[in-house]
């Protein structure tokens, strides 16, 4: 026995019932683009605000503070102008500038720059496993 004996009636059922409510149904266009947003999976973005202070004598770059976020597996610095650079190969892949110019050099080594290890391992701590 049928648990729902107008069954085939239920869809129509529930769009009289929609109409009667004042819904439109949805264009095309306004549901292509959403079944683009939803394939497309909007990249999650999470972030914290860092600062010099926090990190002492690790710290490695010329400005004082900014936000680590990570994009996509994609670790990046935004500095307080609003400039954003790649902290490590995912967000150099992804398009992002170097964050070179930004970072101080080694005291030891001056022909290198600082190592950026505690920016990258605490913006991958941002992205989702």
């Amino acid at each position: 026995m049928n648990a729902y004996p107008n069954s085939s009636k239920l869809p129509y059922a529930r769009l009289k019932k929609s109409k009667e409510l004042g819904h439109k149904p949805m264009s095309w266009k306004k549901c292509m683009t959403l079944a683009l947003l939803l394939a497309t999976g909007c990249a999650e973005e999470t972030s914290i605000a860092v600062n010099q202070q926090t990190y002492g004598k690790t710290w490695p770059l010329t400005v004082t503070n900014g936000t680590l976020s990570c994009v996509d597996q994609a670790v990046i610095f935004t500095a307080p102008d609003g400039n954003q650079y790649a902290v490590n190969g995912f967000a150099i892949t992804a398009g992002y500038p170097s964050i070179d110019p930004i970072t101080l050099p080694d005291p030891v080594n001056t022909r290198s720059k600082r190592y950026l290890g505690v920016l990258i391992d605490d913006g991958r701590r941002l992205c989702p496993q």
